[in-house]
């Protein structure tokens, strides 16, 4: 197909990213999140997709899944039935959700809300001075979902190498 889009290159990648194999937390949400933003360009760029069901179907399924690996604590383990959340795979799970329901598909309301109290309690676990890109990661995930820690953020920006201090 031809087109003057700066970003069809990028269509390209949609089908081997949709059909992801293993189906962790993080192949879920990856395989799922693209589905959230091509409806009307998948029948275009890859009309095979579609033979696996409507996108809506899919969308559905991906939220599923990702249910299936939600622990009792309100994390995502990394596989469904684990029973250890994994801290960047319940942030990239819950933003993953955020989208979806943003996007108008539909998403539990108590078990996103069990997911965003568990990236909420585990945040406070950390000192500002161990910063790390899923601590990072996690604080914008919990401001997306209306509860972030502007304070906190602002402290552990702070203790990146080479911001002054006083800055």
């Amino acid at each position: 197909w031809v087109t003057r889009n700066p970003y069809a290159e990028a269509m390209s990648h949609l089908s081997s990213v949709v059909r992801y194999p293993y189906g962790c937390v993080e192949q879920t949400s990856s395989s799922t999140r693209p589905l959230l933003y091509v409806r009307s360009l998948l029948e275009t760029v890859d009309p095979s997709l579609l033979q696996r069901g409507s996108i809506d179907e899919m969308v559905a399924a991906g939220v599923d899944r990702l249910m299936s690996m939600q622990t009792p604590s309100g994390g995502f383990a990394y596989w469904p039935g684990g029973h250890h959340p994994s801290e960047w795979g319940t942030a990239y799970a819950v933003h993953l959700l955020l989208d979806a329901r943003e996007a108008g598909f539909e998403v539990p309301a108590q078990p996103l809300a069990d997911a965003v109290e568990w990236l909420h309690e585990e945040l406070g676990d950390h000192e500002a001075s161990s910063v790390s890109g899923t601590l990072a990661y996690q604080h914008y995930v919990l401001a997306k979902a209306g509860r972030g820690l502007p304070a906190e953020a602002a402290a552990m920006l702070g203790e990146l190498p080479g911001r002054r201090k006083d800055a």
